[in-house]
Formats: structure tokens, C-alpha cells, sequence
């Protein structure tokens, strides 16, 4: 029960980020988390959200990423 309360509750949170006006805003909204689990899920949702607005811009203009080498 307790982690059907944790996810509901980090979806819960985590849905202003779709609509956030800023990164800046963004950001805060994480780091106002007093929750260490959430505020965690909280800039994991956002790293992933960013990625996928880059790579949906990157789809748009033909441009590819590449990873970094580890050498």
C-alpha cells in the first residue's frame, strides 16, 4: 500500500513539470521537495522530459546526438 501511496504521490507532484513555464521553475519545484524519494523522481521526470524535448527538436531540424567517448 505504501508504495501505491509513493507513486501516485510522485505522479502527483510531478505533473506541474509538464506544464512549467521555466526550467528555473522547474528546478524550484524539485528542490522544494522535502520527500527525499520524490525529489529524486522529481529530477529524474525532469532529465527525461528535457531529453525528450531535445531529441524530439534534434527529429525536427535532422540533427543526431552523439554520447560521449568514456576514453
Amino acid at each position: 500500500m505504501k508504495k501505491i501511496l509513493t507513486a501516485f504521490t510522485l505522479v502527483a507532484l510531478c505533473t506541474p513539470l509538464a506544464h512549467a513555464a521555466s526550467i528555473q521553475e522547474a528546478l524550484a519545484t524539485c528542490s522544494a521537495m522535502k520527500d527525499g524519494t520524490a525529489r529524486l523522481a522529481c529530477f529524474d521526470q525532469l532529465a527525461k522530459d528535457f531529453q525528450e524535448q531535445t531529441d524530439a527538436a534534434d527529429n525536427e531540424t535532422g540533427a543526431t546526438a552523439s554520447a560521449p567517448s568514456n576514453k
